[in-house]
């Protein structure tokens, strides 16, 4: 997830919105699969989320993951100006993953 992250932060500061998008996904994705367990064909925001709350991440944690996937989905399926979040995307993804590297997931 590093890795990629890093990837996506520098795709972030090149502007390449669809790229940045995808690599974040992959990141969010990767680290949710490998992390929690999950098989890739039931790698799903639901499943993610079901996930979180069988180990009783904390509410906030979870409607964060809930909404960063989101985010990502919109803005790589969605019109519209797609560079206007990257930012704050790139943030909520950092964040995510620092909350359950640090809380509960050992």
């Amino acid at each position: 997830a590093k890795k990629r992250l890093k990837q996506a932060n520098q795709l972030l500061e090149s502007n390449n919105h669809v790229a940045f998008y995808n690599e974040v996904a992959k990141a969010i994705f990767g680290y949710f699969r490998d992390k929690l367990s999950i098989a890739e064909a039931e790698l799903s925001k639901d499943n993610v989320l079901a996930k979180l709350g069988e180990l009783n991440a904390d509410e906030s944690l979870t409607s964060a993951t809930g909404n960063l996937i989101d985010d990502c989905e919109f803005a790589r399926f969605a019109p519209g100006d797609k560079t206007q979040k990257m930012g704050e995307v790139y943030e909520q993804a950092v964040n995510v993953i620092t909350q359950i590297e640090t809380s509960f997931v050992k």
